[in-house]
């Protein structure tokens, strides 16, 4: 196929514009322009069909008398011998860019002013990045129109965590823009390889946004997905260095997902890493530290159509941090201007914080923490749908733990994992946490899940040190009702002994399972939490110290007397935990019921140097 220049191609639309076709049928014969086209052609369209100023009559009649007593004057006298050059070739572009600046900034000046302020779900969005467009027409300087792209490129990303923040689905027209002002100044930057200043520019933001676009991910619908993974590429790409940039990743590299995978890395070839017993590609695209073999790292990995993983970027886990890293669940007590106050304690948050949806008193939420140079901060910010009726006509989803170990082969790509008799469905951004050991038939794990119309689908599954026996099993859920004889626990049918007294409906159990053929046996149960409390919290952390009956965790310490329900292995510094506890009088963190998951430390995990704070400083008190 001939190559055409995007300038022909802009040339052949606006012509055929001019013909009565329209933007659609443009944009449909240019697919793989549409992106830089369609802004241009909107602005064209809008242009052409602007009415003409027409002058008044008198006016214009005054001034054609003039005219003709000037040329009049010009007969009478000798005239001198004038220099023709042929200008008009030269100014026609000039001239038609002034034209449509004009109809721009004179007849819709209101419109432009007032897109510039609108987000990507508003009409005037289009007219938003028409405006950048112009602009970039009168930019000559190859260095200076990346400088603008780049600053564009943030913008976008502004815009899609504003989107984000008030929870609102992020369109595609902006995953759109991002990948297209991304690849356009990546391009402008391998053309000028002496440019240092500009390629540090483009990539120290490309970091940021990659991260944050890989946060993005579980909240991105099906129909943006396509939009998604070519901005995630495009943005990976412009991180690499420009002789690597053309073999970069491909966004079909990302068609079933990104993961987030941690364990221990064991090498198997060159470009082969098996990570907790999954096989990783690893090559030049791959961004991150050096891999130390048989050390814990983490890994970001897309998922391709068959189901091979390929690691867009890697860390190695430093001595004394999780792989997963800690979660605080709970209601929100106060909002600050330092963070959010949950069990009376201080989440901080910061610019980096990743939040979906907003934040307000009441509200329950999900804080996964991480590090900052100033101690424990918020890391990403969600909130919680609470629990719906079990009669409602559509299933409401229900949120539920579960214990037990893998059967059958999980190395090989696959959608589904049996753990503890029950299918669960690999979700295109489930984690996997393999500190402990490899994911692998046998291997005792611990699944974050979520159940609605009968499929169980894994949030993330943590591979636990465990000697339990293979036939017992674990259930942290909500009691749904009774029927039958049977149980329901967050939607799953299990079988309690004869005579057991039923808990009330809405109380979250913590119930001890045994296999037996096909059922899911009550052992014993125990009440985690009333219906109407909400004032207890969850912690998903690390025992990072042990002083009596004080551990210190994250988000810092908390006291797990003999009057609290306990389970599990002994507790020993470095093992995980889950523990449910609210504020006691006294000002400290009280467990009501805690489950040790490890029987032996995973990782070596000294005191953390600094805790969440225990007390709340003075800040504005949010709604």
């Amino acid at each position: 196929m001939e190559f055409r220049s995007f300038n022909s191609v802009l040339d052949e639309c606006i012509a055929a514009l001019q013909q009565g076709d329209t933007v659609d049928d443009c944009l449909a014969k240019y697919p793989s322009h549409a992106d830089r086209l369609e802004p241009l052609l909107i602005l064209a369209d809008k242009v052409r069909n602007t009415p003409p100023a027409l002058p008044r009559p008198w006016p214009q009649a005054a001034a054609w008398q003039r005219v003709r007593q000037r040329a009049t004057d010009l007969r009478s006298s000798p005239q001198p011998v004038q220099l023709s050059f042929d200008y008009g070739a030269w100014l026609r572009p000039v001239a038609i860019t002034l034209a449509v600046l004009l109809a721009l900034f004179g007849a819709t000046g209101g419109t432009v002013l007032a897109a510039q302020n609108s987000l990507p779900d508003s009409p005037l969005y289009r007219v938003k990045l028409a405006t950048e467009d112009v602009r970039l027409w009168f930019v000559f300087d190859d260095v200076h129109k990346a400088e603008i792209l780049i600053d564009q490129s943030n913008e976008r990303m502004d815009e899609i965590l504003q989107m984000n923040r008030q929870d609102k689905p992020v369109p595609s027209n902006v995953l759109s823009a991002l990948r297209s002002r991304n690849q356009r100044a990546a391009d402008i930057v391998a053309e000028h390889p002496d440019e240092a200043a500009l390629k540090t520019s483009l990539v120290q933001q490309a970091e940021a946004q990659e991260a944050n676009l890989v946060l993005l991910f579980p909240q991105v619908s099906e129909s943006a997905r396509p939009p998604y993974n070519e901005a995630l590429a495009a943005t990976h790409n412009a991180r690499l260095p420009s002789d690597q940039a053309v073999a970069g990743i491909h966004p079909e590299e990302l068609s079933e997902g990104v993961q987030h995978i941690s364990g221990i890395a064991e090498k198997v070839n060159e470009s082969i890493w098996s990570v907790g017993g999954l096989e990783v590609r690893v090559d030049q695209t791959t961004i991150g530290q050096p891999i130390q073999n048989g050390a814990a790292a983490s890994f970001v990995v897309g998922k391709n159509s068959r189901g091979q993983l390929r690691a867009l970027t890697v860390s190695a886990t430093p001595a004394g941090l999780t792989l997963g890293g800690s979660v605080v669940s709970g209601q929100v007590e106060q909002v600050t201007d330092q963070g959010i106050v949950i069990a009376g304690q201080l989440i901080p948050i910061n610019s980096q914080t990743f939040l979906t949806g907003r934040v307000k008193k009441g509200q329950r939420v999900e804080v996964k923490l991480g590090t900052s140079e100033t101690g424990v901060v918020a890391s990403t910010v969600r909130s919680v749908a609470t629990a719906a009726p079990a009669d409602d006509a559509q299933e409401p989803p229900s949120q539920f733990t579960f214990e037990g170990v893998i059967e059958g082969d999980v190395k090989k790509p696959t959608d589904e994992w049996k753990i503890g008799g029950l299918s669960f469905t690999i979700t295109p951004d489930t984690a996997i946490d393999a500190s402990a050991g490899q994911a692998k038939s046998g291997a005792r794990v611990l699944v974050e899940a979520t159940r609605q119309n009968e499929q169980l689908s894994a949030h993330k599954i943590t591979v636990l040190a465990s000697d339990a026996p293979p036939d017992s099993a674990a259930l942290i859920g909500v009691f749904n009702r009774s029927r039958g004889g049977v149980w329901y626990v967050a939607g799953l049918q299990i079988v309690p002994p004869e005579r057991t007294a039923e808990p009330l409906e809405g109380t979250l159990l913590f119930v001890d399972l045994a296999r037996r053929g096909s059922d899911l046996e009550v052992k014993s149960y125990t009440r985690i939490q009333a219906p109407d409390d909400t004032s207890l919290v969850r912690l998903d952390v690390t025992i990072t110290k042990l002083d009596g009956a004080i551990w210190t965790v994250d988000f810092g310490t908390v006291r797990v007397s003999s009057t609290a329900d306990f389970s599990g292995p002994e507790e020993t510094v470095g093992a995980r935990a889950i523990v449910w506890g609210r504020r006691n009088q006294n000002g400290v963190l009280e467990a009501t019921f805690a489950r040790v998951l490890d029987k032996n430390a995973v990782v070596p995990t000294p005191a953390p140097a600094s805790p969440v704070p225990t007390t709340i400083p003075a800040g504005n008190a949010g709604p």
